[in-house]
């Protein structure tokens, strides 16, 4: 169902950007069209059908320009994609997904759910604590996904879901 999925233009914080007028979201799997699933860590930089991915290393982050996130360091954006990742879904991408599927439906809003909360960690949406920080007049990345998407409601059950996961993994036993 490709209704709801399209939006324009968005401004996110610290330069990052997404073009706007696309029909549908695209999820990725490393060295395929299925298998183990890709999350984009560049929001908003272009890739057309045959260009390739790589894995990065973890020598990616010791050159992550401090510009990119005014949030949060290079080393603590590393760490909270991995708790993000802990919680989220790192399964394998399918072509047969459909959000008319039940089954499907759960796993792709699982997925979606765990790109929006990389994508907020990226561009600074995050804070130490995994809490939201004030978007200065930006769009926020929860815009991507309209009202009136199909799968909306189980892509927000999902983020919620990891977002007081990983809130919860932060917090010190007292």
């Amino acid at each position: 169902n490709t209704s709801g999925w399209g939006n324009e233009a968005l401004q996110y914080m610290n330069g990052w950007s997404s073009g706007g007028a696309s029909s549908k979201l695209r999820l990725r799997a490393v060295g395929s069209y299925t298998g183990k699933i890709c999350y984009c860590i560049e929001p908003g930089t272009g890739q057309h059908t045959g260009d390739t991915f790589t894995q990065k290393d973890e020598n990616f982050w010791d050159n992550f320009p401090e510009e990119y996130n005014r949030t949060i360091d290079a080393d603590t954006v590393k760490l909270m994609i991995g708790r993000i990742l802990q919680y989220g879904y790192t399964g394998n991408v399918s072509t047969e997904w459909r959000t008319q599927n039940p089954d499907s439906a759960y796993t792709l809003a699982h997925a979606v759910a765990t790109q929006l909360l990389i994508w907020e960690t990226i561009v600074g949406e995050r804070d130490w604590d995994f809490h939201h920080v004030d978007t200065e007049n930006c769009n926020r990345i929860l815009e991507f996904i309209r009202e009136n998407n199909p799968i909306r409601s189980q892509i927000m059950e999902h983020y919620a879901r990891i977002e007081k996961s990983v809130q919860n993994h932060i917090k010190v036993p007292s």
